[in-house]
């Protein structure tokens, strides 16, 4: 059994290039030009798709791919109005903001109703 050579992506497109160029000359049909040369047509009009839509982008596959710029979007930040509490307890003041620890909270209620 003989071992293919997995072709690089510049050398397929160049093949497939060549390809269309001699069917093109030829005025057979994509059926018959395939069959002649030992071509799939279902990887004929893969190719035939994707070289047009390369063609169309200005882009060749043999480029390396560049990735797209970041988009920056405006944020802005909503500033909540603190309504924090304030407890007074045997002459301490407690002053509890608004996402404070629950377990903390809670310790220390029980410290001051132990008190």
């Amino acid at each position: 059994m003989t071992k293919r050579l997995r072709r690089s992506r510049a050398e397929r497109e160049a093949f497939w290039r060549r390809q269309f160029d001699d069917w093109q000359q030829s005025g057979q049909t994509i059926t018959a030009f395939c069959r002649e040369h030992g071509l799939t047509e279902s990887a004929f009009h893969l190719w035939k798709r994707e070289l047009r839509l390369q063609t169309k982008l200005g882009q060749s596959a043999t480029k390396a791919c560049r990735p797209l710029a970041p988009r920056l979007i405006p944020v802005s930040v909503a500033v909540l109005p603190t309504s924090a509490l304030t407890l007074e307890v045997h002459g301490a003041t407690l002053r509890i903001e608004p996402g404070v620890d629950e377990v903390l909270l809670r310790t220390v209620l029980n410290v001051l109703k132990g008190s």
